[in-house]
């Protein structure tokens, strides 16, 4: 029972790692003023993913990474394109 314990909670420490990870990488990408859309398929493959759409998962929405899309999303209503959008 023990190993058993001991082997859930190394798993949830590596989930836990991947989420932190997949969330920080959104926040420094919105930070530095790049297409967070155009990135993601880079973060879904560092984390192995085939497809996008599993690596939504990892994604954590924090107060921080919601802060920045809000703001994001509301330049680009106004006419405002971020760096490296066309």
């Amino acid at each position: 029972m023990r190993r058993r314990v001991a082997k859930l909670w190394r798993l949830c420490r590596a989930r836990h790692k991947h989420h932190s990870f997949a969330t920080r990488r959104l926040i420094d990408w919105y930070r530095a003023g790049l297409d967070v859309g155009q990135e993601l398929p880079k973060l879904a493959t560092y984390l192995g993913h085939v497809d996008v759409n599993h690596t939504y998962w990892y994604i954590e929405a924090v107060p921080e990474l919601l802060q920045l899309a809000t703001e994001r999303l509301s330049g680009c209503k106004r006419g405002h394109r971020p760096r490296g959008e066309q």
